[in-house]
């Protein structure tokens, strides 16, 4: 308990060192999100490889069962306006790189406004070839500005999706270079990227007059950063993705974070929630294990998002790659209810109610027994008064 309270009191003291933002670039905006709280609420990255619909079937289907997607331009083909009428609270984002430049249209732009090295040489990402940016410079800005506007305009996107707003531009190994920033002659720090990142996202979120999503959160731990928290992407956009959500999506499916590591993670949620942002998470067992390890990680995963989400967060979770982006699963379909109270740590384990359910977690190394003090019944239909939780499990729980 000591430590649990010990997670809480940093989390709380991090949240007020970042400088609460402005009304206009996401308070106003999340309204326009459905309250996530009752049930369970899920975004499909379409985007990402293996995510185009076959039919307006497939699609429809697909809308009935998402409140939030993000595209590509050209992957919902002409099935919009079927996909809004099945489910009106479906929000859709249109993708665009936020600081990366594609090699393909190095052309299109003044290499001045691309970021370079100390020697000038321009910086590229190893893994994919592209061009860095330089999200300070109001050229690339202006940029994006107009590439978001064009992307919105021919989906008819509720708001742009912007990639690659969080830090690792600024890791070592990431690009073929370290990028420098033009305003201080040195290397850019983490929490200079990340305020130029997000006042990149304000400056194209009011261009649009549209909400703008990022991706840059990381995760927990990053998020709540003593030098250079993500959560200050909150200060341009409306939310973002933790995309290494609970655990790097290379590492194996055996691998879990510390207890310390996964409080942060969870509040990651609240925190975010109650600054009036967005938070979508991403947790992706890429690393291997087999299909019951996999099936353990989502059930772990879905009980922690439950636990720390407080109205505006969406859950996403992909076993393998590629994935589809809108893979179903009987877990996503329990009739918990909306939560009846925040997340406590008792009886060796977090745990929070539900109108019509309970959601146990142990992220500790420990085995924990617990007496339910009721019958509830299990994802598979079993019937328990009582549980056994071993190190890093969970079990989501339904009355009746």
């Amino acid at each position: 308990m000591r430590r649990f309270i010990a997670a809480a009191a940093a989390a709380c003291a991090l949240a007020a060192a970042v400088p609460a933002a402005s009304a206009s670039t996401y308070t106003a905006t999340s309204a326009k999100f459905a309250d996530t709280t009752a049930g369970i609420h899920l975004w499909a990255p379409i985007h990402e490889p293996g995510g185009r619909f076959a039919s307006q079937s497939d699609a429809v289907a697909a809308a009935r069962r998402f409140d939030l997607m993000t595209i590509r331009i050209g992957q919902l083909g002409t099935y919009t306006a079927a996909m809004r009428a099945a489910n009106p609270n479906l929000r859709i984002y249109v993708y665009i790189n936020g600081t990366y430049l594609y090699k393909a249209n190095l052309g299109q732009v003044s290499p001045s406004i691309l970021a370079h090295t100390s020697s000038g040489a321009l910086v590229q990402s190893n893994t994919f070839g592209n061009y860095l940016g330089t999200p300070s410079n109001a050229a690339w800005i202006a940029y994006k500005q107009k590439e978001c506007q064009s992307a919105i305009a021919e989906t008819g996107a509720d708001g742009c999706y912007m990639d690659m707003l969080g830090s690792a531009p600024t890791m070592a190994g990431y690009n073929t270079g370290v990028p420098i920033n033009p305003a201080t002659g040195k290397a850019w720090t983490k929490a200079e990227w990340l305020r130029a990142t997000a006042a990149l996202a304000g400056r194209v979120s009011a261009y649009v007059a549209r909400p703008v999503l990022g991706n840059g959160f990381g995760n927990g731990p990053r998020y709540f950063d003593r030098t250079a928290p993500s959560k200050v992407l909150l200060t341009g956009a409306v939310g973002s993705t933790a995309e290494a959500w609970l655990k790097a999506p290379a590492a194996s499916a055996t691998s879990y974070e510390s207890e310390a590591q996964w409080t942060q993670e969870v509040d990651l949620l609240a925190d975010d929630n109650t600054a009036g942002g967005v938070a979508l998470t991403m947790t992706k067992t890429w690393g291997g294990g087999t299909a019951a390890q996999k099936e353990a990680y989502r059930l772990y995963a879905l009980a922690s998002f439950l636990l720390g989400n407080s109205g505006h967060s969406y859950f996403y979770f992909s076993a393998d790659r590629p994935d589809k982006a809108t893979t179903d699963s009987p877990l996503y379909h329990l009739p918990l209810g909306s939560p009846t109270g925040a997340y406590t740590h008792s009886g060796g384990v977090y745990q929070r109610s539900f109108g019509n359910g309970r959601v146990l977690v142990n992220p500790s190394t420990a085995t924990v027994r617990l007496a339910l003090g009721a019958t509830y019944r299990t994802p598979s239909g079993s019937s328990v008064t009582s549980v056994t939780l071993p190190p890093h499990a969970a079990q989501i729980l339904t009355l009746g």
